[in-house]
């Protein structure tokens, strides 16, 4: 049973390279599938996401007894963010700490964090200055600087285009901006707290 293309072959390391050789030994498909699929588990779990796709493509796509092939079929869907809750849980929490603890997600966010806590202060000495209205809208706009760095932060390349990033803020507008600023506003009218 050939599961793999040559390409996908070339980027593994020598040991799982013999491993699909002895998994093309295998006679019996009902056998080889289930090898197979314990194969494409140790790719996902390993973080070769592609190679493991591609198996459980294969496995769905060709084999015909229905736990196997309905459980790749729902590896699959798990990888591509969609099947039953249960398997998207799961895939989604294995990989939560390593995506988590990445140095480049840790960077950018560190980045955005002091650059619009700088715009923030800005704001809110605009607001401590400004007197009634000025004061309310500087105080809203403090309030949705974090927001506005969160959906801007969605795009990896550091010289993404603005205008997607603009498309993004009209998009998600009513959410983040309208209740942040919502609250600073009622805070504000209605006195300091106690």
């Amino acid at each position: 049973m050939e599961l793999l293309s040559s390409a996908s072959r070339a980027r593994l390391d020598a040991a799982a390279r013999a491993e699909i050789q002895s998994l093309q030994q295998e006679t019996d498909p009902a056998l080889a599938a289930e090898a197979w699929l314990a194969f494409a588990g140790r790719q996902e779990r390993a973080g070769r996401l592609e190679t493991a796709a591609e198996i459980y493509t294969a496995v769905a796509g060709a084999q015909q007894v229905e736990p196997l092939r309905s459980n790749a079929q729902a590896r699959l869907e798990a990888i591509l963010g969609g099947g039953p809750f249960g398997a998207r849980f799961e895939f989604l929490a294995r990989h939560f700490a390593a995506q988590a603890a990445d140095p480049a997600m840790l960077a950018v966010n560190g980045e955005i964090a002091v650059r619009f806590a700088r715009a923030r202060l800005g704001a809110t000495e605009v607001a401590i200055d400004a007197p009634g209205d000025a004061r309310l809208l500087a105080r809203a706009a403090a309030s949705a600087l974090p927001d506005v760095a969160l959906v801007v932060s969605r795009d990896p390349e550091p010289a993404f285009a603005w205008a997607e990033a603009v498309e993004r803020l009209r998009e998600s507008w009513p959410i983040p901006y309208l209740l942040p600023g919502a609250a600073a506003l009622r805070v504000d009218a209605t006195g300091p707290r106690p």
